[in-house]
C-alpha cells in the first residue's frame, strides 16, 4: 500500500506548509522561548553505529542538528561535525554502538559512544502514560537538546512507580506527543498513524525515515490516548533502536516477545 505522504519543505519538521501557523516560527512560540529563564543547554543527536553498517541515517541526523542551530542561533559546521564522529568511531571496533554528539552555542562539538544491542523483532517495551503533560506551545520541544529534565524525571519516576521503560506524553489537549526517547507508531489495519509535529514533539530521524519510504503506510493523524487501546498494535521507536513494539505495563506480554 502506497504511504500518505507529508510535505518535508522543511528538512527539520515535516510540515505541510499549511501548518505553518503551529510551527515553531510562529511568533508566538519565540516569544514563549525567549520570556523562559535563560539556562544554558546544547543540542545533540544520538545515532547507531556499527563498523559493518557505518551511522544509520547520518545525513538525517546532521540536517536535523543544523535546522535546530539555525533555528537557536548555535554555529554549527556540519564538515567538523563529521570529523568529529568519524574521529570517534575508529576505535570503536566491532558491535554496534550508541554515538552521543553534542554541539554548544559557541559551535564546540563532544563524542562519546556506547556499546548497545542491534535492533531486534523480539523487542518490547513496556510503557506508562504520564502524569505530566508538555507544552506545545514551547519551542524547545521541537529540537533535541540536553533540556530533557522533564521527560528524564517522569521516566524515572513512573519506572520505580510501575516498572515501564518508557513514558508517553500528552499535550495540554491530551493529544499524544512522544516518548521521552521514542516517536510514537499505532498501527491500525495496516498503516502506522503517528501524531503530528506540530502536538508538540521531536520529528525523529526514524519518523523521518518512514514517512520518505514509499513502502511504508504512515500518516499524521491527532491521537489521544483512548486511541493506544484501539490500536492493532503500538510500536515506539528511534533510529538507535528501531521500531520496537511495546505494551501498557499491565498488559500480558506474547510469550516470544523479550522486554526492551
Amino acid at each position: 500500500m502506497a504511504a500518505a505522504r507529508v510535505s518535508t519543505s522543511d528538512p527539520a519538521r515535516g510540515l505541510d506548509p499549511a501548518s505553518r501557523s503551529r510551527t515553531p516560527d510562529d511568533p508566538s512560540r519565540r516569544l514563549r522561548r525567549s520570556a523562559a529563564p535563560h539556562v544554558p543547554f546544547e543540542l545533540f543527536e544520538t545515532l547507531r553505529w556499527s563498523a559493518a553498517d557505518g551511522f544509520y541515517l547520518l545525513e538525517l541526523h546532521l540536517a536535523r542538528l543544523a535546522a535546530s542551530a539555525a533555528h537557536l542561533g548555535f554555529q554549527c559546521d556540519l564538515d567538523a561535525a563529521r570529523h568529529t564522529l568519524a574521529a570517534g568511531t575508529e576505535t570503536l571496533g566491532d558491535g554496534t554502538f550508541r554515538v552521543c554528539l553534542w554541539l554548544n552555542p559557541a559551535g564546540h562539538l563532544r563524542f562519546a559512544a556506547t556499546s548497545t544491542d542491534p535492533p531486534s523483532a523480539e523487542a518490547l517495551y513496556r510503557f506508562a502514560l504520564a502524569g505530566q503533560r508538555v507544552d506545545s506551545g514551547d519551542d524547545i520541544l521541537y529540537h533535541k537538546t540536553t533540556r530533557r529534565e522533564g521527560y528524564e524525571g517522569e521516566l524515572a519516576r513512573l519506572a520505580a512507580a510501575t516498572g515501564c521503560d518508557e513514558v508517553i506524553f500528552c499535550n495540554e489537549r491530551g493529544e499524544l506527543t512522544e516518548g521521552s526517547r521514542t516517536n510514537i507508531f499505532l498501527e491500525r489495519a495496516g498503516r502506522l498513524l503517528t501524531p503530528p509535529v506540530a502536538c508538540g514533539l521531536l520529528n525523529g530521524t526514524l519518523r523521518q525515515a518512514l514517512f520518505n519510504d514509499p513502502e511504508v503506510a504512515i500518516e499524521e493523524r491527532v491521537l489521544f490516548s483512548g486511541d493506544l487501546a484501539a490500536a492493532d498494535r503500538i510500536f515506539l521507536g528511534n533510529s538507535v533502536r528501531g521500531l520496537v513494539r511495546a505494551l501498557p505495563v499491565a498488559e500480558p506480554a506474547p510469550q516470544h516477545m523479550a522486554k526492551g
